[in-house]
């Protein structure tokens, strides 16, 4: 039987595989169409062989799952239903490719095809579910922009958060990215026919690929998002980007090969955010501090940002003024003021405090960059 797994738990499943080493996922090839009639699903005891005894699926809450529209909707305690009413491009979905070893040691038969809504078609899921949400009064339009947001920049990015914690969980890091912001761009525009496509592609609109950790997720957001949204409108940063350096420059620096974690390389300014346990020692210490001068050589000023720094919205709003006025003296005359002004407007500290109680700061170990599994795997 062919499972195509949508919503959340698609999410928990690639959040699942990305830091896992023996299962892979590869786009599928064949586009999903919905006069196909398939088998229906049993739901008396309902269970996707192969996948149950992943972490994605905690017992919590029913698996949504993807069906042709030949078939009937259904739902159960565990179990809910959608139907495929539109044609969905091949791509839409990514096969696990879970190899024999692993099928056999699972209970998944060879007939059983797992199919899981790649990155487009996840959010556009989620995005229809929030646009429900929205609907009903139960959620806002501003909320589902950012959670929307927070997961394309983790789907282009390369971490993946816990897929049952993903706020306070640990993270997996130095992961390929699933994919860019322009071929998600491109994937979204192929599903535009879709409900909660819409709403997809404005949260896309105000993301960038790249991000390393939740942390720099959080900055980004915050920084360059729309005032509406609890963001400080400043220009867009590169993301783990080169430095760009001269060759006299680069033979006086200990690491010429510098990626600031944010960087406004026109006004040389940077932010480097130093996670907990990856900057404790006294060995990371001092390289903490050859780095900073070597950005001082190139010129550069850097504004190292630790987990108290975005604790809370207040902390953030100090952090950020002193970023402010760097950029202000690096010739965007008039920005501290300006920021100042929209830091002191009621209107845009109730934003930011929710943009921080969405997007969230997870707890310091996360914000580490680790070895690119999760604890405990």
């Amino acid at each position: 039987m062919d499972y195509y797994i949508v919503d959340m738990h698609a999410l928990s499943i690639i959040r699942e595989i990305r830091s896992r080493e023996d299962i892979r996922l590869l786009p599928a090839d064949t586009p999903l169409e919905p006069t196909v009639r398939g088998q229906r699903f049993s739901l008396r005891r309902f269970e996707i062989p192969g996948l149950a005894s992943m972490s994605g699926f905690d017992g919590q809450r029913r698996v949504m799952l993807m069906s042709p529209s030949g078939q009937r909707r259904f739902c159960s305690r565990v179990v809910r239903g959608t139907l495929c009413t539109s044609p969905l491009p091949a791509g839409s979905f990514y096969d696990l490719d879970i190899p024999a070893w692993l099928r056999d040691e699972l209970g998944a038969s060879a007939r059983d095809g797992h199919h899981v809504a790649g990155p487009a078609l996840c959010l556009v899921t989620i995005a229809s579910n929030f646009q429900k949400l929205i609907n009903q009064c139960r959620s806002t339009h501003a909320e589902a922009l950012l959670r929307l947001a927070s997961i394309a920049m983790e789907l282009t990015g390369s971490f993946a958060r816990h897929p049952i914690h993903p706020r306070d969980g640990d993270c997996a890091f130095m992961l390929t990215p699933l994919i860019s912001v322009k071929d998600l761009r491109k994937e979204l525009d192929k599903l535009r026919a879709l409900h909660g496509a819409l709403l997809a592609r404005e949260a896309v609109a105000l993301v960038a690929g790249g991000s390393a950790s939740p942390m720099e997720t959080l900055h980004y957001l915050a920084l360059t998002l729309p005032a509406r949204l609890g963001g400080l409108e400043l220009p867009r940063p590169l993301l783990n980007e080169p430095m760009a350096c001269t060759p006299h420059q680069r033979r006086l620096m200990d690491f010429p090969g510098l990626k600031p974690d944010l960087q406004w390389s026109g006004l040389k300014v940077a932010i480097e955010h130093e996670g907990h346990d990856w900057h404790d020692s006294g060995e990371r210490h001092e390289a903490d501090v050859r780095r900073i001068q070597d950005y001082q050589v190139c010129g550069w000023k850097v504004f190292p940002a630790t987990a108290y720094d975005i604790r809370t919205p207040g902390r953030y709003r100090r952090y950020a003024l002193k970023l402010c006025d760097a950029m202000d003296q690096a010739g965007m005359a008039g920005l501290f003021d300006q920021i100042g002004s929209l830091m002191g407007e009621p209107e845009f500290r109730v934003a930011q405090r929710l943009l921080f109680d969405t997007v969230g700061a997870p707890k310091e170990g996360c914000s580490d960059e680790g070895n690119g599994s999760l604890s405990g795997r």
